[in-house]
C-alpha cells in the first residue's frame, strides 16, 4: 500500500494540488465547560481524512528539509524551527543592552529593537522612543544619586 500513497503524494507535490475530496472536514462541536445548553460553552473541533492527514505528515517533514538544504531558513529564524527557541534572540537583546549600556551609559542609541507581541505583531522601538527612555533612565540615575 505505501508504494501507492507514494506515487499519490509525489503527484500532488508536482502539480501543487490537493483533491478537493482531501480537504473535506467533519466539524463536531465539543462541550468546554458550563451550561450544555449554551452554545458559547463549545468550540468547534474539525476532523479532516486519513489520506490528508498523512499527506500533511509527508510535507511537514519534507519542506524544512528542503528549506534547510536550499538554505532558505534564514540566521533570524527562532521560533517554529527546530533545536531554536525564542529565548536565544531575548539573551542576544539582552547582551545587547548591557552591552551599550556599559560602553555608553549616556550616549545615543545604537541600534533598533523590533519588538514582538504576544498576537504576533511587530513593532519597531524608533529613535524617538529611545530617547525618552533615555531621559527616563537619566531622571531614574539622578534620584538615585540624591
Amino acid at each position: 500500500m505505501a508504494p501507492y500513497f507514494a506515487c499519490f503524494f509525489a503527484l500532488m507535490m508536482e502539480n501543487a494540488q490537493i483533491p478537493e475530496m482531501s480537504k473535506a472536514a467533519k466539524v463536531t462541536p465539543l462541550h468546554k465547560r458550563g451550561p450544555v445548553l449554551d452554545p458559547n460553552n463549545y468550540c468547534m473541533l474539525a476532523a479532516s481524512g486519513t489520506m490528508y492527514r498523512l499527506y500533511v505528515n509527508v510535507l511537514r517533514v519534507y519542506v524544512p528539509e528542503w528549506c534547510q538544504k536550499n538554505n532558505k531558513i534564514p540566521d533570524t529564524q527562532f521560533g517554529f524551527y527546530p533545536g531554536r527557541n525564542t529565548l536565544q534572540p531575548m539573551f542576544i537583546l539582552r547582551r545587547l543592552l548591557h552591552a551599550a549600556q556599559t560602553k555608553n551609559p549616556y550616549g545615543s542609541p545604537r541600534f533598533v529593537c523590533l519588538l514582538q507581541d504576544a498576537s504576533g505583531h511587530s513593532n519597531v522601538l524608533k529613535a524617538g522612543k529611545a530617547e525618552e527612555l533615555k531621559n527616563a533612565r537619566k531622571r531614574r540615575t539622578a534620584r538615585k544619586a540624591n
